[in-house]
């Protein structure tokens, strides 16, 4: 494969989350939208977080053999890898060889933001100056990251602790493509 080859093929695979993103979003939006009242929207909002994290623990059973093979090699210590797989099961979204699960971690997050946002916000606006700022601050997060021996003082601090716990913004950049393309009306 030539390298024109390969950077086609990788701008199409980056498309792949996104998309997962927008057309759940979407989909959701649409039987949410379809309820009776407020109450059954969000009750329909709920079956979907379960339902996502009845996904998300299976796939994380399917994928634990493949995780503990990871941390018996990698050789640090029992105390660092039980640290680095709840990190990695509750704030990351991955552990060894398990990487495609962080969407659907991303996905119960957002949607349980989206729930905690449509609950106690009753203004579209603030709604979505939320939704965008947890977005930019999701940016702000990998850009600190992947830039933290240029950072000094605070930012340095912060992008050190990110790096520890979240690893990067990741996992937050599903509630906008979520919640704009859902138009949740409730």
């Amino acid at each position: 494969m030539d390298e024109r080859t390969k950077e086609v093929f990788n701008f199409i695979l980056s498309l792949a989350v996104p998309f997962f993103f927008i057309t759940s979003g979407y989909f959701m939006g649409i039987k949410i939208n379809k309820a009776k009242n407020k109450e059954e929207g969000k009750l329909i909002l709920k079956s979907k977080i379960i339902q996502f994290v009845k996904l998300y623990l299976i796939w994380s059973i399917i994928y634990l053999p493949i995780t503990m093979y990871g941390y018996v090699v990698n050789e640090r210590g029992i105390l660092y890898d039980i640290f680095a797989f709840f990190r990695g099961f509750f704030l990351v979204g991955q552990n060894f060889d398990s990487w495609p699960l962080w969407y659907l971690l991303s996905t119960i997050y957002a949607l349980s933001f989206i729930y905690f946002i449509l609950s106690k916000i009753k203004n579209k606006n603030i709604r979505s100056i939320i939704v965008l700022s947890t977005y930019i601050l999701s940016q702000i997060f990998t850009f600190s990251v992947n830039n933290i021996e240029n950072l000094n003082g605070i930012w340095s601090i912060v992008a050190k602790v990110i790096s520890l716990t979240i690893i990067n913004g990741r996992i937050l950049t599903g509630i906008i493509y979520i919640y704009w393309n859902g138009n949740f009306q409730i």
